[in-house]
């Protein structure tokens, strides 16, 4: 199955290619900012993401490069199908990690 897919950053697209995958299975675990070794484990400190993710959310379908650009320029105003939000409901920290949540990114 080919997919296109986009990066954008702070709005802009950074990259964009075709990707030939398979459906992911459910039930799986979503790592965001370090990686794994193996499934589930096999994390190192030094290959950990230093930074700030914000508002991250997750379509089963590719935004148009005009949602990307509205998202950027009113902050959290962004299509409310995705299929994944992280919100301190489903977000689990481990490790030297500090974890902060706002109530001005709603998606409406």
């Amino acid at each position: 199955m080919a997919t296109d897919t986009k990066i954008f950053v702070n709005g802009s697209l950074k990259a964009e290619s075709e990707i030939h995958s398979k459906p992911i299975p459910g039930n799986g675990l979503l790592v965001i900012g370090q990686d794994q070794d193996r499934i589930g484990g096999g994390f190192r400190a030094h290959q950990s993401f230093f930074g700030i993710i914000e508002n991250i959310f997750i379509w089963n379908r590719a935004l148009t490069d005009e949602e990307m650009h509205e998202m950027h320029e009113h902050k959290c105003k962004c299509p409310n199908d995705y299929v994944i939000s992280a919100n301190q409901t489903v977000s689990v920290t481990k490790g030297n990690v500090i974890a902060t949540y706002t109530q001005d990114c709603v998606a409406p």
